[in-house]
C-alpha cells in the first residue's frame, strides 16, 4: 500500500468529515418531530443521518470512484461486486444525543479493502471521526499512528484496576438481553473506579484511543459504529477483538483496553456470555 496515496486520502476524509459535521451541528437546532423516525425502541433516525450519509455517500465515492460504502441507514454495500475498497460509514452516530441537545454525537468514516488473494473484504486501513459539539477530529491511518486534532495519541492504562474508568453502552436494540448485561455491569463496576455510559460509541473507541477512559465494550453494535474506531485503537496501541477474542469488525461485541484491564474485562465478560452467538 502507497503511504503516501493513504495518508493524502486520510486528510481528505479528514475534510469530508469535517463538512459533515457542520452541517449537523447547524441543523441541530432545526429538526422537528415530522422528521424523526424510529427504527425500534429507543432507536431513531432523523432527517440529519439521512442527509449526513447522503453527503458522504457522494463525496467519498468522488474520491474513490473504485469504491462501494457500507453505511448505517443503506446497511448493505452499494454496488459492492468487484470493488477493492469499501467505505464504512456512520453518518450520525449517537442520534439520540443529538437531537436531545445531549453535545456527544459523531461521524464516523474508515476506508477497508478487500484481499487480492481471497476476495474477502480485509484490513481496515484508515479511520477518522469527528465529534461536532465539541469540534474535535480523530483520525488514524494504518502504520502511521493516531491523532487528536494533529497531535498523537495513545491508550493509557491506570495504576491499577480499581483506578480504571470505563465505557460502556446499554444492549437497546438487544432488550432481551438485559439481565445478563446487568449482572456483568454489576461485576465490573465493583471492581473499578467507575463506569461511563456516555451513548456514542464512536466517541467511546476515540476516548480509549487518548486515554480518556481505559477500556470500553458493548453489545449489539454493528461495523459502521466501531470501524474507524478499530484503526484509532490499534494505531493508538490498544488492543480490540470481540468478546472471546476474536477479529471484531463484523460481530456485535467489541471489547477494548490493555494490559490488566483487558483481562480483567475479558474473563468477567466470558462469565456472563461464554459463547459466541451463532451466526444467522
Amino acid at each position: 500500500m502507497n503511504a503516501v496515496w493513504l495518508d493524502s486520502i486520510t486528510r481528505e476524509v479528514e475534510t469530508i468529515a469535517l463538512k459533515a459535521g457542520q452541517y449537523l451541528r447547524d441543523e441541530r437546532t432545526r429538526i422537528g418531530e415530522e422528521e424523526i423516525d424510529e427504527k425500534g425502541q429507543g432507536d431513531l433516525v432523523s432527517r440529519a443521518d439521512m442527509t449526513s450519509e447522503q453527503m458522504l455517500t457522494e463525496a467519498l465515492h468522488k474520491l474513490i470512484p473504485d469504491s462501494t460504502i457500507l453505511a448505517e441507514e443503506e446497511h448493505a454495500s452499494l454496488d459492492a461486486g468487484g470493488k477493492e475498497w469499501r467505505w464504512i460509514v456512520d453518518p450520525l452516530d449517537g442520534t439520540l444525543n443529538y437531537l436531545q441537545g445531549l453535545p456527544v454525537y459523531a461521524v464516523s468514516i474508515a476506508l477497508e479493502h478487500r484481499e487480492n488473494s481471497t476476495g474477502e473484504w480485509g484490513e481496515l486501513l484508515a479511520g477518522v471521526v469527528y465529534l461536532p459539539e465539541l469540534q474535535v477530529l480523530y483520525s488514524a491511518r494504518r502504520g502511521a499512528g493516531a491523532f487528536r486534532d494533529g497531535k498523537p495519541i495513545r491508550v493509557r492504562e491506570p495504576k491499577r484496576l480499581g483506578r480504571a474508568v470505563l465505557a460502556t453502552g446499554f444492549p437497546f436494540r438487544n432488550r432481551e438481553r438485559m439481565e445478563p448485561f446487568m449482572a456483568l455491569f454489576s461485576d465490573v463496576f465493583l471492581n473499578v473506579a467507575n463506569v461511563r455510559r456516555i451513548g456514542s460509541a464512536a466517541a467511546d473507541l476515540c476516548w480509549v484511543a487518548d486515554g480518556t477512559f481505559h477500556g470500553f465494550w458493548e453489545l449489539g453494535l454493528s461495523p459502521w459504529d466501531i470501524a474507524a474506531g478499530v484503526v484509532l485503537i490499534e494505531e493508538a496501541g490498544g488492543t480490540i477483538t470481540d468478546f472471546w477474542g476474536n477479529p471484531v469488525l463484523h460481530t456485535s461485541y467489541p471489547l477494548t483496553a490493555t494490559g490488566e484491564v483487558y483481562e480483567f474485562l475479558a474473563g468477567t465478560i466470558r462469565k456472563h456470555f461464554p459463547d459466541p452467538p451463532e451466526r444467522p
